[in-house]
């Protein structure tokens, strides 16, 4: 009986999945192909392997035995009480880099340097919120100016009435939806009447922007935008809003060099304090701890998954060694294993110096 363990396959093919990156990319296109194609048809094999009621039990038990060591871990006085102190310890070691840092006077230089700079950055963004306050106000009195007032009037929509009068397609699109509005609300429980309403309504809103005195304010509101923007006083004060927004971003970029600088600082003092490095120790005792705890409470669990895991091994190299398309998968892998490795060596033999060439 053929007798192929799965952990076999994969090691065989990762290892041709691991093969000379550059021999195959330099000679080899159709190999990686090929090699692509076998990754495919095994992923294929096992999956449907997998589905075996003998292979799904096997892999249930796995499961339940790896359950049964995580709520051991999770449950057992020892683990936790062990846990704890490893956190104790990482906390104290948290604390003793902040003191570290503290008491040095370079890190205390930065932090000066540091609530400096968020000082004058409170000032900047003062500033440039008064610099937009001023700018609108003089968008607002320019755009106020005798000259513009075709502009302004023109800009904006007359009302529903006035518009109603003067085009006669609005005038009906209006009608529509105050016709479909007055079904709806007679017949508030029915949906066709709601659909109608807002399929009118639309169709108003549709006309109301196609029309020529939406266009025409449209036009208006943006050459008044213009000759506003054009305004000495405007333009100068815009001026002045966008260099205050650089300045700020400018100052923002300092200070993130500066609590750069106090980082790296803060992290050399830490390296080179003794404190630090003895609270350094007591973790990686404590954490040592933690893993010989759990190792000696989950003993009798981890020997229960590890006899699972034997057991789903056996019933699928069992599965396999019944099914013929595992033993042609096999033998393809090993060919192209086998002419991969002749592939390597003859790109050897390319790499190698003249002087050391065979004669």
């Amino acid at each position: 009986m053929l007798k192929i363990h799965v952990l076999a396959a994969v090691v065989l093919f990762s290892s041709v999945a691991i093969a000379d990156d550059a021999a195959v990319r330099t000679g080899e296109p159709a190999r990686r192909t090929e090699q692509t194609e076998l990754g495919r048809k095994l992923a294929d094999l096992r999956a449907r392997l997998a589905e075996d009621p003998r292979v799904k039990e096997a892999q249930a038990a796995v499961e339940r035995a790896e359950k049964a060591i995580a709520e051991k871990i999770g449950r057992d006085p020892a683990i936790t009480e062990a846990t704890k102190a490893e956190l104790a310890a990482r906390d104290a070691v948290a604390k003793a880099e902040q003191a570290a840092a503290d008491a040095h006077p370079r890190v205390q230089e930065q932090r000066r340097a540091l609530a400096t700079a968020q000082a004058r950055a409170a000032q900047l963004e003062l500033q440039r919120r008064v610099e937009e306050i001023k700018a609108e106000h003089l968008r607002r009195e320019a755009s106020q100016k005798p000259e513009h007032s075709d502009l302004r009037s023109r800009a904006h929509l007359p009302t529903h009435k006035e518009a109603l009068a003067a085009d006669p397609k609005l005038a009906a699109a209006r009608k529509a939806l105050d016709d479909a509005t007055a079904a709806m609300q007679a017949k508030m429980q029915e949906m066709p009447e709601y659909k109608a309403r807002e399929q009118a309504r639309k169709a108003f809103d549709a006309a109301l922007a196609a029309s020529p005195l939406a266009k025409d304010a449209e036009a208006a509101r943006r050459s008044l935008d213009e000759k506003v923007a054009a305004d000495q006083q405007v333009a100068a004060q815009a001026a002045k809003v966008k260099a205050a927004a650089e300045a700020q971003d400018a100052h923002r970029k300092s200070i993130a060099d500066i609590e750069k600088k106090m980082r790296e600082a803060a992290v050399e003092v830490a390296a080179k304090d003794p404190r630090v490095a003895e609270a350094g120790k007591a973790v990686v005792a404590a954490r040592d701890r933690v893993r010989k705890t759990i190792e000696e409470r989950t003993a009798a669990e981890r020997k229960a998954r590890e006899a699972a895991r034997s057991a789903w091994r056996e019933k699928f190299d069992t599965v396999i060694a019944e099914n013929p398309q595992a033993k042609a998968l096999m033998a393809e892998i090993s060919g192209l294993e086998e002419r991969l490795r002749q592939l390597r060596n003859q790109m050897g033999e390319l790499r190698r110096p003249v002087s050391q060439a065979k004669p």
